[in-house]
């Protein structure tokens, strides 16, 4: 009779399984007491599915196995535009200092305009892994 019961446990035992992409990357999560599962979907263990569950995006199917991926980071290129838009943004919020009816002093107002040309002059020969912001008034 003890055989019987213990058959019974892991036949009751929950199962878990994951779809992949073609990339590798997750499908979506099954368990086989929650409905139908595909075909395409793979077994995984509880540990398994909490980690595809909490790491969205940084675990991938690859030759059978789930390994972690880290994203790409961006191109130089991306930098570059990254920073001219954080620049262009600084730019646009103190264009006030510099108009005729803004409250500030002419010292306070120069402070302001040679800020503004060290925003504009930073993105001459910049080294986008090391960017030096010049520091607003």
């Amino acid at each position: 009779m003890t055989e019987e019961i213990e058959t019974s446990t892991t036949q009751d035992q929950e199962k878990f399984f994951a779809e992949f992409y073609d990339d590798g990357f997750l499908k979506n999560l099954y368990s086989d007491k929650l409905g139908e599962v595909p075909e395409t979907a793979v077994e995984v263990t509880e540990e398994e599915r909490q980690d595809l569950f909490n790491n969205l995006g940084l675990r991938k199917f690859v030759n059978g196995e789930i390994i972690e991926y880290s994203p790409p980071g961006p191109t130089d290129d991306e930098k570059w535009l990254q920073i001219k838009a954080s620049r262009d943004s600084l730019l646009a919020q103190s264009d006030w200092t510099q108009l005729g009816d803004s409250p500030l002093t002419t010292a306070k107002k120069n402070e302001w305009k040679a800020y503004r040309q060290a925003l504009r002059d930073m993105t001459e020969n910049i080294d986008v892994n090391n960017v030096v912001w010049p520091v607003a008034p």
